[in-house]
């Protein structure tokens, strides 16, 4: 389901809200990231930020997954960076 894991988070959180929808979406579009663990592979973390695009593009994000909590730790800076380069490229 789109409503798990990172990437299918951040894409929710690029889309307008929804009744009902986890506390995490909100979270996300308030903070610009999400971390996930296992919510798709046992034992994997997964980071994902929204890449902001302008409408009717459909809704992206760079994705980061790892069985390492350090890497995704460590690459957030540089996901969190890209999506926002990418942003400005594709607007």
């Amino acid at each position: 389901p789109l409503d798990r894991g990172a990437a299918g988070l951040a894409l929710l959180a690029s889309m307008p809200p929804r009744p009902g929808e986890r506390e995490l979406i909100p979270q996300t579009r308030q903070r610009g990231w999400v971390i996930t663990h296992g919510e798709i592979e046992p034992n994997t973390y997964g980071l994902a930020v929204p890449v902001r695009r302008q409408p009717p593009s459909p809704p992206t994000c760079i994705n980061l997954i790892s069985h390492r909590e350090d890497v995704v730790m460590h690459g957030k800076d540089a996901v969190i960076k890209a999506a926002n380069e990418l942003s400005t490229i594709l607007s």
